[in-house]
C-alpha cells in the first residue's frame, strides 16, 4: 500500500488523504516513496538562493583578501622609495621661506632702501598714533627704480581709539633693490618690517 509523504514536514499519510494529518498543507496527488528520495537534492533545491548567496561571499572575501595584499606589497615598495626620494630632493632643493630683511622705526617721515633676493616680498607696516583728537595717518610708498609699485596707509580719526594698526603690502616682484617712502602725522611711533620670500 503506498503512501503520500509531505513535503513541508516529511511525515508518511495515508494513501487517501488529501491534507497532512501533522501540517495541513495539501498533498501531492502522486504517491512518492521516502526510499526513491534524494535528500541532497532536495536540500539544494529548497536552499538554492541562499548557497548562492554563501559561494558569491566567500568568492568576494577571496578577492578582497587578494586586493588588500597586494597593496600592503604596493606601499611597503612605494614607501621606501618615496623616503628615498624625498632625502634626494631635501639634499638638492631648499624649500623657499620667509626672511625678514629689514626694520625701520620711526615717529616722522623719512627713506629707506633694501634689497630682494626672492621673486616676492611683504611690507608690515605699525604704527601707534598720539593722543590730538585730531587726523592722524601713516602713508608708505614702495618704489623700484623708476615708479611706485604699492602704497599702504593707515588712518585715525579726531574719534578714533588710539591704539596701534597693522597693515601687510604683499608684492610680486624680480630680485633688486626697492625703497619706501614714509610719511607720517602726528604718530607715536612707527616700524615698517621687510620680508622676503627665497
Amino acid at each position: 500500500m503506498g503512501q503520500r509523504v509531505c513535503k513541508e514536514c516529511g511525515l508518511e499519510n495515508e494513501e487517501n488523504a488529501e491534507y497532512c494529518m501533522e501540517c495541513g498543507s495539501k498533498l501531492q496527488t502522486a504517491n512518492i516513496h521516502p526510499d526513491r528520495e534524494n535528500p541532497l537534492l532536495d536540500f539544494i533545491s529548497k536552499n538554492s538562493k541562499a548557497i548562492i548567496f554563501i559561494v558569491a561571499m566567500v568568492a568576494l572575501l577571496g578577492v578582497t583578501m587578494e586586493f588588500l595584499s597586494f597593496m600592503n606589497e604596493y606601499n611597503e615598495a612605494s614607501g621606501s622609495y618615496l623616503t628615498n626620494l624625498n632625502q634626494s630632493n631635501e639634499q638638492t632643493i631648499q624649500k623657499a621661506q620667509w626672511h625678514q630683511v629689514a626694520n625701520y622705526t620711526g615717529t616722522g617721515d623719512t627713506n629707506y632702501s633694501f634689497t630682494i633676493k626672492g621673486e616676492k616680498f611683504r611690507l608690515v607696516l605699525n604704527a601707534t598714533p598720539t593722543r590730538n583728537y585730531n587726523t592722524n595717518f601713516m602713508k608708505v610708498d614702495l618704489k623700484d627704480a623708476r615708479n611706485i609699485l604699492d602704497s599702504g596707509k593707515l588712518n585715525w580719526g579726531p574719534r578714533s581709539a588710539v591704539k596701534s594698526k597693522e597693515k601687510t603690502i604683499n608684492v610680486t616682484a624680480p630680485p633688486g633693490k626697492y625703497y619706501i617712502n614714509v610719511h607720517t602725522k602726528d604718530l607715536k611711533k612707527w616700524k615698517v618690517t621687510v620680508y622676503d620670500y627665497y
